[in-house]
């Protein structure tokens, strides 16, 4: 009696055990990727990982994200790409997000060798370490509706070259740009409240800052790294050099230059106005002769093209302003 009651014992006790890790599963798969279920009413999910042979993942090498998914005869929307559902993938190169996901969760994809990324506008934050040591990544592409960026969210992004925080942004976190050492340009929108500490330390080769906002958020002096405030380019709205001047830490700035942002905006949309579209890296004017000249500048402020429209070659990954007539508008690729 005792062997059977001792026995009964263990079995309740290892099936409580299995339950217990089975609570941390995922709840479906479809193709490669799982899901867990967020919420039943509103029918939504966000991606995971499986536990239970974590590593599976990291055998997926490009990944388009669907908006919706269907399981078991119930379709959901896929808002959310959960903590590390990516995280070590060691061959993730290319991910498409679509344009439901409103969170980019806690290193969902840390340790990627992801060399592009573009954020669609309905993703209003990245968490922390969202996308740190991303390596690879050359260019990300940031949506107009992110308000939050999380501490250490693009740390050790080695190759990064440029990033434009739209008006959007709100919040920026501890550590959330650092040692990304090959980051050359960084654009700030007027809405940043608050800012961490060394959000962009250690990018020793920041030569251009561009903030939009005429009043500056005040942020530790650690923000930037010597060499920056030493030898970078503070570039602020017209008539807004001497608050600047004036403000911790901008004021570390030895070189602050004053320029007008107005006339700098996003594509144009007026039917009065040459109408831009980017095709395959290459920049297409409609509403305009083809022989009209045509001047690029990259974000730093060098010409990389002046010349008819019907010939532009096509550009390198980048944010650059183009002038036409009497349009001057940013735009990226």
């Amino acid at each position: 009696m005792k062997t059977t009651a001792l026995s009964l014992h263990f079995i309740t006790g290892l099936l409580m055990l299995l339950s217990g890790f089975s609570s941390f599963a995922y709840d479906f798969k479809v193709g490669d990727l799982y899901y867990n279920i967020l919420s039943m009413n509103d029918k939504t999910v966000e991606v995971t990982y499986d536990d239970f042979s974590f590593g599976v993942n990291m055998k997926l090498k490009e990944v388009i994200i669907p908006s919706e998914i269907t399981y078991n005869t119930k379709t959901y929307s896929v808002v959310s790409i959960g903590k590390s559902a990516f995280r070590n993938c060691y061959q993730l190169s290319s991910v498409i997000i679509p344009n439901s996901i409103t969170t980019i969760g806690e290193n969902a994809f840390g340790q990627c060798p992801l060399d592009h990324v573009e954020i669609p506008n309905s993703v209003t934050s990245i968490e922390k370490f969202a996308f740190s040591n991303c390596v690879n990544l050359t260019d990300v592409s940031i949506g107009n509706s992110v308000e939050s960026i999380g501490t250490g969210a693009f740390q050790r992004c080695k190759k990064l070259i440029s990033v434009t925080l739209g008006n959007s942004v709100k919040s920026i976190g501890d550590d959330a740009f650092q040692s990304c050492e090959s980051l050359i340009s960084i654009t700030i929108g007027n809405s940043l409240k608050s800012i961490g500490f060394a959000a962009f330390h250690e990018c020793d080769k920041l030569a251009s800052i561009y903030c939009l906002a005429t009043t500056p958020t005040t942020a530790n002096e650690y923000l930037f790294s010597e060499s920056t405030y030493n030898e970078g380019i503070l570039y602020v709205p017209s008539g807004c050099k001497s608050v600047y001047e004036s403000t911790k830490p901008w004021y570390k700035f030895a070189n602050i230059e004053e320029m007008d942002f107005s006339g700098v905006c996003e594509l144009p949309e007026d039917a009065d106005e040459p109408q831009i579209t980017i095709e395959n890296g290459t920049l297409r004017i409609e509403g305009i002769e083809g022989s009209e000249p045509v001047v690029i500048y990259s974000i730093r402020g060098y010409m990389v093209y002046n010349g008819a429209a019907e010939a532009i070659p096509p550009l390198s990954r980048g944010i650059y302003i183009v002038k036409v007539r009497k349009l001057t508008a940013k735009f990226a690729i």
